[in-house]
């Protein structure tokens, strides 16, 4: 399936500086057995945004694609990917320029036995500003776990993001999250645990502020 896209629409009408916006871009999904994968489907996406202000504060132009992929791996694991790549360009301000790649994967583990059933994802994120002031490098590993057994159900996650920064962006930043879930029906009744961590590690490292 492939189509076109226009949009072209103004935003802050009644300030007096209204804000312009013009997206020009295709959109492709389906299939993606080409390269080999026989079930493997997905969706490309590229654009670009050319977005500016009556007054001359804003003049920006984005030129962006993005390319999702899901496919099964064997009988029991699905893997998922996606890849993306903004271009950044402020013709007002050249330190804001940037250009933002990013990169990831998941593979699910899906499992069922009697009235047992679940999946475990494991995950990993990356994420590159290249350029201007908020150059930066982020990398997310994660894990979580989807369990249900009759009127039990368990949904645990876990997140950590690790994120590397010049000066001019921040100090470098780890962040940890977790999640749990508990839930139980009964009847007409229903009952739920839940519980949530967080936690922040600043570093002011040699390339940080």
């Amino acid at each position: 399936k492939h189509s076109g896209r226009y949009q072209s629409y103004e935003e802050r009408w009644d300030s007096g500086n209204p804000l312009d916006t013009v997206v020009i871009g295709i959109d492709a999904s389906g299939s993606f057995a080409f390269l080999g994968l026989p079930g493997a489907s997905g969706r490309l996406r590229a654009y670009r945004q050319e977005s500016s202000d009556e007054f001359g504060n804003v003049d920006r132009n984005d030129n962006v694609i993005d390319v999702s992929l899901t496919t099964p791996v064997g009988s029991a694991f699905n893997l998922t990917g996606d890849f993306s790549m903004r271009d950044q360009t402020n013709e007002l301000d050249s330190s804001l320029d940037a250009t933002t790649t990013e990169l990831g994967f998941a593979l699910t583990r899906s499992f069922s036995k009697g009235d047992s059933r679940g999946a475990i994802t494991l995950g990993l994120q990356y994420r590159d500003i290249d350029g201007g002031i908020r150059e930066a490098m982020e990398l997310t590993p994660r894990v979580a776990l989807n369990f249900s057994h009759g009127p039990h159900t368990l949904r645990a996650s876990y997140d950590f993001l690790d994120q590397h920064r010049v000066v001019t962006a921040g100090p470098d930043l780890q962040t940890s999250t977790a999640a749990l879930l508990y839930d139980l029906r009964w009847k007409q009744h229903e009952f739920g645990l839940e519980a949530n961590y967080f936690d922040r590690d600043i570093d002011l490292g040699e390339n940080t502020v």
